[in-house]
């Protein structure tokens, strides 16, 4: 799974390093630029990529509301384990914000409501195996 978050951070146009996801994406900066890259983060020039307590108070703080609208469980414990580079906790934010992005896209790719329940659990399904490698 983590190869397929890497590929697809990538293929956003990030340009924070995403080899070692838990030192990468300690101070929230890669987050946010993920987000921003979704079109979900409009403050992002106001993030900081500095480990520095307070730039990182500031990210995760810009990141909270954001995350809180998309679905994703954000709140100040997850922060503090991204924080502190706990093992699996960014690529499972990764995979939800994937998960909620790719949704939005087939919403608004779907012309008339064609779309079925059963169209988008197959969807979900689909990206859930490939998730698992």
């Amino acid at each position: 799974m983590a190869d397929l978050l890497r590929s697809w951070v990538r293929s956003l146009g990030v340009e924070s390093e995403c080899e070692d996801f838990e030192g990468d994406f300690a101070n929230g900066y890669a987050l946010g630029e993920v987000m921003h890259a979704c079109g979900l983060q409009p403050d992002f020039a106001h993030f900081q990529d500095d480990s520095h307590p307070d730039a990182m108070i500031n990210n995760f703080t810009r990141l909270h509301p954001t995350m809180t609208q998309l679905g994703v469980p954000f709140d100040a414990r997850v922060a503090n384990r991204v924080m502190l580079g706990e093992a699996g906790v960014v690529p499972q934010i990764l995979y939800q914000v994937r998960m909620q992005v790719t949704g939005m896209e087939r919403h608004r790719h779907v012309q008339g409501g064609r779309e079925t329940r059963q169209d988008a659990a197959r969807h979900h399904e689909a990206d859930a195996h490939a998730a698992r490698g």
